[in-house]
């Protein structure tokens, strides 16, 4: 089980962070409601691929928020 260490960034709120599994987190977004067009599941997408990275969703003003992970050795 591939687990991830992440950190949500959003305007006018406290980082949100967080060590789960790419699962867990796209759940986190679906609850989150943040703003733009991409549904976690495409968000999410580029964490089974790469070890690590950042996504940026930018709809201007508040409406921008940005993702960051690396992935977290599970033990196995």
């Amino acid at each position: 089980m591939k687990l991830i260490a992440w950190t949500i960034r959003y305007p006018g709120r406290e980082d949100i962070l967080g060590v789960t599994t790419i699962a867990d987190l796209r759940d986190v977004l679906r609850v989150l409601e943040l703003p733009g067009r991409e549904r976690p599941e495409f968000i999410t997408h580029d964490m089974e691929v790469a070890d690590h990275g950042s996504r940026v969703q930018n709809q201007g003003g508040r409406a921008e928020w940005s993702l960051t992970w690396t992935t977290v050795d599970d033990g196995s």
